[in-house]
């Protein structure tokens, strides 16, 4: 789903409706605000706010070694292969991902977001790859890396689907996030 703008309002914000443009994305972090009036917008997704302590977490330096995605190489052939989104690298942003047979068939990545905090993001396995242990081992690498780096917090937005992958990994919910588009 593309989109030109995304707005991120938190509960006990407000909600300007006269700058929202067609298209354009507003996602809610705990309670919509009482005036928001849903029929001026289509809703698209039931996500969830959640996180972690990164101590409590399992890790695998094996699989952070296996997974990670270090060179600007990898990263090309990883962008290429069109399977996944792409990844912008950068010195805060850090990508893993699983192949198969030569083909990336599960990837997951994080950025950090500010002193001590990741953001989790873009988790994900092909359909067919799914119920293998895969995303909870890319988030077990994921917790290896962060740990190198003295990170202490984990946070992510969790689909209704990931919900139950995340509460067997020791996420706990934070907010309900609700995502419209603007009609």
């Amino acid at each position: 789903m593309m989109r030109s703008a995304e707005h991120f309002i938190l509960e006990g914000g407000v909600l300007d409706e006269s700058s929202l443009r067609s298209g354009e994305w507003v996602t809610f972090f705990g309670k919509q605000p009482d005036l928001f009036d849903e029929s001026k917008f289509l809703h698209l997704a039931n996500e969830y706010m959640m996180k972690a302590d990164i101590a409590g977490l399992y890790r695998s330096d094996g699989d952070m070694d296996l997974t990670w995605l270090k060179s600007n190489d990898e990263i090309d052939i990883f962008n290429r292969s069109g399977v996944f989104p792409s990844f912008d690298p950068s010195e805060e942003a850090f990508l893993f991902a699983f192949k198969k047979d030569d083909a990336y068939v599960a990837t997951a990545r994080y950025g950090t977001a500010g002193k001590g905090f990741i953001v989790v993001d873009r988790v994900g396995t092909l359909d067919c790859y799914k119920r293998q242990g895969l995303a909870s081992r890319l988030l077990a690498a994921i917790v290896a890396h962060a740990s190198l780096r003295d990170i202490k917090t984990a946070l992510l937005v969790s689909t209704v689907e990931g919900e139950p992958l995340y509460l067997k990994a020791g996420f706990e919910h934070v907010a309900q996030v609700k995502v419209f588009s603007v009609n």
